[in-house]
């Protein structure tokens, strides 16, 4: 049951998925020329505006996949109620974790423009295994909790500590040479 609703709910986030690995791309194409034509005021401008259309966009598409999550999830056939309310519940929680990596993403590409790896590296690998994998282990086993969709909201919070350590280093600028 739970594997089923995981995969419709990881299926319909995937499309969207491409929205920030667009918004990657793009900015880190944009940033890294500034830098490399030796614009760093330049560049560290477009990164604001970058972050600016990442919390936007992370509006738009928490608001448009809350709303459509019945609907998306019905494309799938299932019959199942408790698949159904589990896979709309997996969707919902996913469009928190799209909208999160919205901004990781935007943050992450000024930082790789800017060669930044050695920091996004050990911040990725580091918060994954300092904070995403510890804190699913305890809410399973150490709190006992079963509920899927409340343990896949929970572990977001991996993604609040990237966000909070890696815009730090964004207004820094320091990524900027």
């Amino acid at each position: 049951t739970i594997t089923d609703a995981y995969y419709v709910g990881n299926t319909i986030t995937n499309i969207f998925f491409s929205v920030c690995n667009g918004v990657s791309v793009a900015s880190g194409m944009i940033l890294g020329a500034e830098l490399g034509h030796g614009d760093r005021d330049r560049a560290i401008t477009e990164s604001r505006w970058f972050l600016s259309l990442a919390v936007i966009l992370m509006a738009a598409v928490t608001i448009f996949i809350i709303s459509a999550s019945g609907p998306m999830v019905s494309l799938f056939g299932l019959k199942d109620a408790a698949v159904i309310g589990i896979a709309r519940g997996v969707v919902r929680v996913a469009s928190v974790r799209i909208s999160m990596r919205l901004l990781v993403v935007v943050i992450f590409s000024a930082l790789r423009a800017g060669g930044d790896s050695r920091f996004l590296m050990v911040l990725d690998s580091g918060v994954m295994w300092a904070v995403g994998i510890p804190l699913a282990y305890f809410l399973i086993v150490g709190l006992g909790m079963t509920n899927f969709v409340q343990i896949f909201l929970l572990v977001q919070l991996e993604q609040v500590v990237r966000i909070a350590i890696g815009m730090r280093r964004f207004v820094s600028n320091r990524w900027a040479v």
